[in-house]
């Protein structure tokens, strides 16, 4: 017999951050398909990599609830927006879209603390900590793109840094 070693709350709330940590891979992949249509091929694939990222976060979530006798449920992913006005409009959307996600594992490690689950606390805290070099990887770019608008550098030229990044050192971790 299977002893479900979540609560109710827990079990749904994790649940629902599957469908946010799919939305967020698909919201990626969606920009990623925009910049590449309009040349920006080095951003697209850092964008799909990004999108990888967010996917092995959803999979991380099922293997956890699964690790806890839980049934994780298999979402629909609602259809995330596909034209964006440009590289800057794409990536002041993604750090927009970081910023609610650290907000939702914050929310969520909260309610592990009051429900004195420090299991999945431990794992809302490595997604706090995930969620902070996913911001950083964002300030990061608003400010290269600050930086190139400052100096009437060609945004083209980050297009190579970005496809760069997909082999580097993340910037969070420069």
């Amino acid at each position: 017999m299977k002893t479900k070693r979540l609560s109710d709350n827990i079990e749904k709330i994790l649940n629902t951050q599957i469908v946010n940590e799919g939305y967020s891979s698909a919201i990626y992949r969606a920009m990623a398909n925009c910049l590449e249509y309009n040349g920006w091929v080095g951003a697209a694939k850092l964008w799909k990599k990004y999108s990888s990222e967010e996917m092995a976060h959803y999979e991380k979530i099922i293997s956890y609830m699964q690790d806890r006798d839980c049934m994780p449920i298999i979402p629909a992913i609602p259809q995330p927006q596909y034209k964006y006005e440009g590289i800057k409009n794409i990536v002041e959307l993604s750090d927009k879209h970081e910023i609610d996600v650290s907000g939702q594992w914050k929310k969520i490690a909260s309610e592990a603390m009051k429900e004195s689950d420090l299991m999945t606390f431990e794992l809302a805290q490595w997604f706090i900590g995930e969620q902070t070099e996913e911001e950083a990887k964002m300030i990061y770019w608003l400010d290269r793109i600050d930086m190139y608008e400052k100096t009437n550098k060609s945004l083209g030229d980050i297009d190579e840094e970005m496809e760069d990044m997909t082999q580097n050192t993340p910037p969070a971790q420069i």
